[in-house]
């Protein structure tokens, strides 16, 4: 019974003073300047922009169909009222379905090309930040630049650290 007592001791003695001096190494950076500062974000910003142009075009080439298509409508409905123009309904209720399906579908598009081109970029930062981390001995980093962040131990920035890891200018 007398050794149980000596082993406790002597286990409190060593593992209680190495948890107690043990710390956690927390480390901050700001995400977004990483990401907005890296060349293949401007590379994926001009291809949205691009996208958003084209399907902004392609909506408008619609528009400025359906608008030939009714014009002779309102036209003449102004004019006589009495004599109804040539039936087009048919095309017209196809160009709306067209334009609806343009300007629904468009947003969406945006969002899953933005996603799929984003990825790649969004998993070399994430191998940089990992390979700091591990360098460095961070055991947590945090996104400064994200605004629910409200209070955290005093840390380090690595964002300069990760911008070089990355090949990114200061």
């Amino acid at each position: 019974m007398r050794n149980i007592s000596w082993a406790l001791v002597l286990l409190f003695m060593v593992v209680v003073p190495n948890i107690l001096t043990a710390q956690n190494r927390i480390g901050h950076l700001n995400l977004e300047e990483v990401m907005l500062a890296h060349p293949d974000y401007k590379v994926i910003s001009d291809t949205l922009i691009a996208s958003r142009k084209q399907l902004e075009d392609q909506y408008w080439s619609l528009q400025e169909e359906y608008n030939a298509l009714i014009k002779p409508y309102e036209e003449l409905i102004d004019h006589h009222p009495s004599n109804p123009p040539e039936d087009n309904s048919e095309a017209i209720k196809q160009l709306e379905a067209d334009m609806a399906i343009v300007q629904s579908s468009a947003e969406w598009y945006l969002e899953f090309l933005q996603e799929e081109l984003m990825a790649p970029l969004e998993t070399k930062i994430m191998e940089a930040i990992n390979l700091i981390a591990m360098e460095r001995g961070y055991n947590y980093v945090f996104d400064s630049s994200d605004e629910t962040l409200l209070l955290a131990p005093e840390s380090e920035d690595i964002t300069l650290l990760v911008k070089q890891k990355l090949g990114i200018a200061p």
